[in-house]
């Protein structure tokens, strides 16, 4: 298995049912992107929301989501970065493979 190359297309590696080409890497910008926009946003209104229920509740909301926002960012990242170890270890491990066998 690799990782899909520069060259083959988004569509063709989607459609390999071998599965001898990993997507996933190139996916992981796009699903890290839309995490933290979901983050900002979920976060971000319920913090707005807390307005609702009085002032000095909104400012608590305000500092409580702006440091929710910080830390589920940094999970994120940290999920994000454990896909591509995994990933990446695999494309490793088939190279170690392939070499030891020729």
């Amino acid at each position: 298995m690799q990782d899909t190359s520069p060259n083959t297309p988004l569509l063709t590696a989607l459609l390999d049912t071998s599965f001898t080409e990993f997507i996933t890497l190139k996916l992981l910008k796009f699903i890290y992107i839309l995490g933290l926009i979901g983050i900002v946003l979920s976060i971000g209104f319920t913090a707005l929301a807390a307005f609702s229920q009085g002032f000095l509740y909104g400012i608590g909301g305000l500092i409580v989501g702006a440091i929710a926002i910080v830390l589920s960012a940094l999970v994120l990242r940290v999920y994000m970065e454990l896909i591509a170890v995994v990933f990446r270890i695999a494309k490793n491990t088939r190279e170690i493979a392939d070499n030891t066998a020729a």
